[in-house]
């Protein structure tokens, strides 16, 4: 894997029809595989997923983010 966005990585692979290209979130390991038709050179994809900022990547993978509990106690303060 290769870095890019903090949150994100990314591998690439080239076959006689093309380049595919898989983003992972670190986190979750959630992913979104892309095929570049016809593409000859994995230095420029490369360079342009290092580029990509995490809103550019979280565009393509939604992650849920888990949300916190809130449980009461009996003197009424709330606990996280």
């Amino acid at each position: 894997m290769m870095p890019l966005a903090p949150s994100y990585s990314f591998t690439m692979m080239m076959d006689a029809k093309g380049v595919h290209v898989r983003l992972f979130h670190t986190e979750t390991l959630a992913s979104k595989d892309f095929f570049l038709a016809g593409a000859k050179s994995l230095d420029s994809i490369a360079a342009h997923m290092d580029s990509l900022t995490e809103d550019q990547c979280s565009s393509f993978i939604a992650v849920k983010v888990a949300k916190k509990k809130e449980k009461k106690v009996d003197s009424g303060q709330a606990l996280l």
